[in-house]
């Protein structure tokens, strides 16, 4: 069972999907995050996130086939939630390179230590499938590479960016990303002041390259 068509977010962060949820699946799915954040996918019980979420345990099987299921659709649904406030964020920015930056903020905020849906991804890999690792990387490079490339060419139409191939460019800023994957899952001891440091690093390796 999918969340309300999830294939209607593609590219459109602020579509009429949201809208056409139904509270009580709303309801579960906040729920489960909570559940799934503090027990893990194995120990968490349906009966604690239909209790959590104000509703009968049946109420869950009328939207979710499965735990699994629920779990997967618990990933997804937060993650849009997410990338729907990444959006406004990065809009809000004064310029290309302002939105840049906030692309980069956004990134790391998602691979935080407090973000549930990042401890999810990485505590409880077992429900986490190659399915749902293509689903988040196909709808990561349509939604985030599209964004990018428009900041791109905006910026080159202003004369901020000098003039270059903004796909190639997109990709390049895109894959800057797994930076903070490397920097902060894979050295876990860096604070969150690091990572502020690490934000204005990358943007500025980006911008202005390695030479001198």
């Amino acid at each position: 069972m999918i969340l309300a068509d999830t294939t209607a977010f593609h590219g459109d962060l602020d579509g009429d999907t949201w809208a056409a949820m139904p509270d009580k699946q709303e309801q579960i799915l906040d729920a489960a995050l909570s559940v799934f954040r503090e027990k893990g996918f194995h120990e968490a019980k349906v009966e604690e996130i239909a209790g959590l979420a104000g509703v009968g345990k049946g109420t869950i099987y009328e939207y979710f086939d499965t735990k699994t299921d629920l779990f997967q659709q618990t990933v997804k649904y937060h993650l849009f939630k997410f990338w729907r406030f990444a959006q406004h964020h990065v809009d809000a920015g004064s310029s290309a390179k302002d939105k840049i930056r906030r692309v980069i903020e956004s990134e790391s905020r998602l691979l935080g230590e407090d973000n549930s849906v990042r401890y999810l991804l990485l505590q409880d890999p077992g429900p986490v499938n190659i399915d749902l690792k293509k689903w988040m990387w196909e709808q990561r490079a349509s939604i985030i590479l599209d964004s990018i490339e428009g900041i791109v060419r905006q910026g080159v139409k202003d004369g901020e960016l000098r003039a270059v191939d903004t796909r190639v460019a997109a990709c390049f800023i895109f894959m800057a990303f797994h930076s903070f994957l490397a920097l902060h899952v894979l050295s876990p001891g860096r604070s969150t002041g690091s990572r502020e440091r690490d934000v204005e690093s990358t943007l500025d390796l980006l911008l202005h390259g390695m030479a001198r």
